[in-house]
């Protein structure tokens, strides 16, 4: 099956770029089911944005992770790191607030590299 990618860009309030990214996107109930899991690693800047909020696990999860809960305009909500291995692969994820509408997905750390916050925004990128 087909993975469809885009590219995104991660604006501040004041519309400031902080960060491109692309994001496979999990559009169909078994890229949802699947996920990330059972991938040794994922390139800088590369991640999967789901478009469905659920609980989320790291079932043969092979690297920590970062998920953002996005609401229906993109802005970020809320983020949570999700580490890997046997103790925590059962542990679901899912977000505090009701407004969530999507959740994006990357290694663990890369939202804190580039300075996310509740509050930016996460943008398809404009063909230039």
């Amino acid at each position: 099956m087909p993975v469809t990618t885009l590219p995104f860009i991660i604006l501040g309030p004041d519309d400031t770029p902080k960060a491109a990214l692309v994001a496979e996107l999990a559009d169909t109930p078994e890229l949802r089911r699947r996920g990330l899991s059972k991938r040794a690693e994922l390139p800088v800047g590369r991640g999967m944005l789901f478009d469905k909020v659920g609980a989320y696990w790291m079932k043969d999860m092979e690297f920590p992770i970062d998920i953002v809960f996005l609401d229906q305009q993109g802005t970020v909500l809320e983020k949570q790191h999700m580490p890997c291995g046997p103790e925590v692969a059962r542990t679901l994820y899912v977000p505090a607030s009701k407004e969530a509408a999507s959740a994006l997905e990357l290694p663990a750390g890369w939202f804190d590299r580039c300075g996310l916050l509740p509050g930016d925004r996460v943008r398809p990128a404009r063909a230039e």
